[in-house]
């Protein structure tokens, strides 16, 4: 399993902006359509983004730990929220005049976001036997190197 195993389908994303899927007679849709706003193709490339969040906080890759159906369960967690944060790129995208207002559920989703990334970072932790830092899972994005500041740059920056 991979990156790709965090990825959701727009069907996923769809399901947290079902008030915005509406055809053009006002009818709630499930699905995004190319009529829709977003449009499929739009949330399909929004979806990489969404899942870069995610990867972010636990890797690209959950480990397999002792239990094969807890490792795909928390794919499944992992997914649903690429698929949170996908909806919240999206909400600010298209509707960033609305943020802040009753008309978007903007600040809901991401108080979810939040706390459901805890809950997966900690389970990816318990799972993978350890942890205790931002990221949790397999591989990342590379290794990363902390060096000391040059002297009197420190001051600049802070």
């Amino acid at each position: 399993m991979a990156l790709e195993d965090l990825t959701p389908e727009p069907k996923d994303v769809a399901g947290y902006l079902r008030q915005r899927l509406q055809d053009e007679l006002g009818r709630r849709l499930s699905e995004f359509t190319a009529d829709t706003e977003p449009s499929l193709k739009e949330v399909e490339e929004l979806i990489p983004k969404g899942v870069s969040r995610v990867a972010s906080k636990i890797g690209d890759e959950i480990c397999e730990g002792g239990d094969p159906e807890k490792q795909d369960a928390l794919y499944g967690d992992a997914r649903d929220l690429a698929a949170l944060a996908t909806a919240i790129i999206a909400e600010r995208s298209f509707w960033p005049q609305q943020i802040g207002t009753d008309k978007s559920p903007h600040d809901a989703m991401v108080a979810e976001f939040k706390e459901d990334s805890k809950t997966l970072i900690e389970a990816v932790a318990e799972h993978c036997g350890g942890g205790g830092g931002e990221s949790v899972g397999g591989s990342s994005a590379g290794p990363s190197y902390k060096f000391p500041c040059p002297s009197g740059f420190a001051e600049e920056i802070t």
